[in-house]
């Protein structure tokens, strides 16, 4: 099992209290990464993302995140797991849509 790309508690604090203290672009600082190693191939054009994302820590962020990677076109599957911090997202399509996921989870703050 590959290892799951860490994205930093710098990066997604995630928590809706936290969200008004922190809600500015962050883009400007966090260019998007290469994703292309961490994405992988399932079947029927399906591909999967794996990523750490520290600093949510109740069920505010969880739901925050999920929903907000929900409403992102083609994504099928998206599982938080808090004592993990592991988040993992299956959409159909491009494996380029994992830029998509990634800079969705950097604009909520």
């Amino acid at each position: 099992m590959e290892a799951a790309l860490d994205i930093g508690r710098d990066r997604v604090l995630g928590c809706p209290s936290k969200a008004a203290k922190t809600a500015k672009a962050r883009t400007s600082q966090h260019p998007i990464p290469d994703l292309h190693a961490h994405v992988r191939a399932l079947a029927n054009d399906q591909y999967t993302l794996e990523l750490i994302v520290r600093g949510a820590s109740c069920g505010g962020c969880l739901n925050k995140i999920e929903t907000a990677l929900r409403s992102v076109d083609g994504v099928e599957s998206v599982r938080m797991n808090l004592s993990t911090a592991r988040l993992k997202t299956v959409w159909a399509g491009s494996p380029s849509l994992a830029g998509t996921i990634y800079q969705t989870l950097i604009d909520l703050g």
